[in-house]
């Protein structure tokens, strides 16, 4: 009989047997499913999600920092251009002013120069007219020194 003994362990199991263990069991294993999304799952799938708007948040963020920064940079460049604009507006302005002070000066001199000639020919002038008055007294005096001597005497 040692083969009926093992024909009668396989007639003995059943596939499976639906008792009240079994029932407890599903309704144990349903109860963990609902505890562990409700503590677990839940909770993982918000954080989750608040990362997810976080990072969006944070995405938004950078495009909007971007888009700052690309304005910003355009306003520096504009401003730059700016105030290169006006710094070479005052250089000439500068340049400018520059030169009409020096053909200011330089016409001054001119006058100044124009007066002194002016002053130094008059001097001259008369320095001259006074040189050729005396010349003129000491010529007769010669002459008359000249016209003595050849003649023998004195003519008053």
């Amino acid at each position: 009989m040692p083969g009926d003994a093992g024909m009668s362990i396989v007639s003995n199991i059943a596939l499976i047997s639906i008792n009240a263990t079994m029932v407890v069991q599903i309704i144990i294993f349903l109860l963990l499913v609902w505890l562990l999304n409700r503590i677990m799952i839940k909770p993982l799938r918000l954080i989750m999600q608040e990362r997810k708007e976080h990072l969006q948040r944070i995405e938004g963020d950078i495009v909007k920092a971007r888009l700052d920064h690309k304005r910003l940079e355009e306003e520096i460049k504009r401003q730059e251009a700016e105030a290169r604009r006006e710094g070479l507006k005052i250089r000439k302005d500068l340049e400018k002013d520059g030169y009409d002070a020096a053909a200011k000066i330089i016409t001054r001199a001119r006058e100044k120069i124009a007066a002194q000639r002016s002053a130094t020919l008059a001097e001259i002038n008369e320095s001259l007219q006074k040189i050729r008055s005396e010349m003129e007294a000491e010529a007769e005096k010669l002459s008359t020194r000249i016209m003595e001597i050849l003649l023998n005497r004195r003519l008053s």
